[in-house]
């Protein structure tokens, strides 16, 4: 914290009053997140825990939802089973769309592709689905280089 500034907490509905008020049309949950690298198993399940009691507390304090689409956000770090877990508990929610968060954290491509493949296959087919945070650029910018931001990414490119 920098010296003068005070902590303020950050809650679900604040984090839901904040984005409806600028006007989203896209507003994500307030979740949970830990480093996918984690060995800690229960931090993992409370992670997960928390961000579905959350997701619940932002769709009471969801103000606009007829026009603002709040996304839920799957978490549950590698471990599939978690994943699988917080999956069935988000789409049972049944928000406009549906995020993959907490990957991008350090961890291998193939671990990566299993959680968002595990993810993915438990989705309902016709909501948009968002893999938050693991885009990398693989190429140098050119004119059909798309916009890209990303954890791991600290620059944005883009076409004109």
């Amino acid at each position: 914290m920098r010296p003068n500034s005070m902590a303020r907490l950050l809650t679900p509905e604040h984090s839901i009053s904040l984005q409806n008020s600028i006007g989203s049309d896209i507003i994500m949950q307030l979740d949970d997140v830990i480093a996918t690298t984690s060995p800690d198993l229960a931090r993992m399940k409370e992670a997960m825990g928390r961000s579905v009691r959350w997701l619940d507390r932002c769709i009471k304090a969801h103000k606009y939802p007829e026009r603002q689409n709040l996304f839920c956000i799957i978490q549950g770090g590698l471990d599939l089973d978690l994943r699988r877990e917080c999956t069935t508990e988000m789409v049972a929610r049944d928000t406009p769309g549906i995020a993959i968060g907490g990957l991008s954290g350090g961890e291998a491509k193939d671990e990566y592709c299993k959680v968002v493949d595990t993810c993915t296959g438990l989705l309902p087919e016709k909501k948009p689905r968002y893999v938050m945070g693991v885009v990398r650029i693989t190429q140098s910018p050119g004119p059909r280089t798309q916009a890209h931001i990303s954890r791991d990414t600290p620059r944005i490119w883009w076409s004109p």
